[in-house]
């Protein structure tokens, strides 16, 4: 779940779910279904935009408050299961094979940014140094971006 800019809630779930309240979970509204696989979870950009991210690497970007959304272009068809934003409006996302995955135009498009082993991750902290905690299978790891993938 995640508070929108205007101050909504946004609640994603299993099989494309996606909820959205105006009242602070008073009641829930059923936004329109955009995929019908697994979400795991939502964030609020800088910017106001609302993303949301899943199975398979699906990634959705609203920027009308969930009315429309737009898929991002991913370049790998991984599950991901955690995000953060740095402190330049970049946007991470972690999953499969501990890879991480960087947006630097508002989750339009991604890149990997950093690849390990085959276990999963399941959330990152981004660090001043700009360096990533991530937790995953495996425990707490340190990871930092692959050349070329510098935030």
């Amino acid at each position: 779940m995640t508070q929108a800019a205007d101050g909504s809630l946004l609640l994603v779930g299993e099989r494309g779910l996606m909820l959205r309240s105006s009242d602070n979970g008073e009641n829930w509204q059923v936004l329109p279904q955009v995929y019908t696989g697994s979400f795991y979870g939502a964030l609020t950009l800088p910017t106001g935009e609302l993303l949301v991210y899943g199975m398979r690497g699906n990634v959705f970007v609203s920027s009308d408050s969930g009315k429309s959304w737009k898929k991002s272009e991913l370049p790998e068809t991984i599950s991901l299961f955690g995000g953060q934003i740095d402190s330049s409006g970049n946007v991470l996302l972690v999953g499969e094979n501990q890879m991480v995955m960087i947006s630097k135009d508002h989750g339009a498009h991604f890149q990997l940014a950093a690849q390990g082993e085959r276990h999963n991750l399941a959330a990152i902290v981004i660090l001043k140094d700009g360096s990533w905690l991530t937790v995953g299978e495996t425990g707490v790891t340190l990871m930092k971006p692959t050349a070329g993938a510098k935030q």
